[in-house]
């Protein structure tokens, strides 16, 4: 129950939708939506499993310090956070390139918000505060209009029982706060992970590629593509997580794992890496308009008008390309089954 609330809890956030009937009602009513929805999240959240006391939790002590670059679209993102939601925050980070000041083309918004317990546990409270934050993702779509995820989500509750599966601790090492002006403290207790978590996570991702890549569907638009690389992209720490029972900082994991794999089969990643690097499209006016709008619907709808694959790009892509991919994720599959 725990973990379908925290699902919940994260697509009320990003999406305001847990139905098709919801994509119309949140377009022609989205205080309504909000509403409905968050009755059945906080309904979930007083379900939830109890979290046992049995057992010892690593306690984490994590010094964050605030963001200090001068990304426009951060700084009116930590404005935003500080004039209307600092009052239901315990917290709020950016990470990513962003955070390691590393930005380059290709980079997207990566930020997780933990809420206060005491928003989750008030439904008309949780509605407001998620309406906010919905409509704070405009500054990620702004910034990156080809993004594909919204917020990670945490709430103070989930910090003494801390599944790092979710979202690992590690992250928040390489984090600044968007909300404090002063280095900030973080404690954690982290809760034991499965090493089948670990698993499940990778074979998530890894399956999803495999399933798009053996049917061929291959993509067709700028929007598409930069979601498959990145999805392989993130498959080296899902492999290191899934092989060594511990996280790695997503950057740190192609290093760390490469020599697990032959050259001439790890050669795709670099491939994939340089393109990520190199990474470049226009938008029309009116595609800007509509890929910058948090509204999930309308983002959901246009996808399949994001900008075309730019010619010296798409040059790469051929079905060889796509077969090298599918054959090193393979490679890590085996790797990780033969590990169990």
């Amino acid at each position: 129950m725990s973990e379908a609330y925290h699902q919940y809890l994260i697509q009320l956030i990003n999406t305001s939708c847990f139905s098709r009937r919801d994509y119309i009602s949140s377009l022609l009513w989205e205080q309504g939506t909000f509403r409905k929805n968050s009755v059945l999240v906080h309904k979930l959240w007083k379900r939830r499993t109890s979290v046992s006391k049995a057992g010892e939790r690593d306690s984490i002590q994590l010094h964050i310090e605030p963001y200090t670059g001068e990304n426009r679209y951060v700084l009116s993102l930590v404005s935003f956070l500080r004039t209307k939601l600092k009052d239901d925050l315990y917290g709020a980070y950016i990470q990513g390139s962003i955070a390691t000041r590393e930005e380059i083309r290709y980079s997207d918004m990566d930020a997780v918000v933990i809420l206060k317990d005491e928003v989750v546990s008030d439904a008309q409270r949780l509605a407001r505060v998620a309406r906010k934050l919905y409509h704070a993702q405009a500054f990620f779509f702004k910034y990156d209009p080809l993004q594909h995820h919204g917020w990670f989500v945490l709430t103070e509750g989930m910090l003494q029982n801390y599944n790092e599966a979710y979202f690992p601790v590690e992250l928040f090492r390489h984090s600044r706060s968007l909300l404090e002006d002063k280095a900030e403290t973080l404690f954690i207790k982290r809760a034991p992970v499965s090493w089948d978590a670990y698993r499940k996570a990778f074979k998530s991702v890894a399956f999803s590629l495999i399933k798009r890549l053996e049917a061929k569907n291959y993509p067709s638009n700028c929007y598409v593509l930069k979601s498959v690389l990145s999805e392989f992209m993130l498959l080296p720490s899902l492999y290191f997580q899934a092989s060594n029972y511990k996280a790695i900082y997503k950057k740190d994991s192609f290093d760390a794992i490469k020599n697990h794999f032959k050259p001439e089969h790890w050669a795709i990643m670099d491939q994939v890496s340089q393109i990520r690097r190199d990474w470049d499209y226009s938008l029309s006016p009116l595609q800007r308009r509509i890929f910058s709008t948090y509204a999930y619907p309308i983002r959901k709808t246009a996808r399949r008008w994001a900008p075309s694959i730019p010619e010296n790009m798409r040059k790469q892509l051929t079905p060889g390309f796509y077969t090298a991919m599918l054959g090193l994720i393979y490679k890590m599959v085996d790797k990780v089954d033969k590990a169990e």
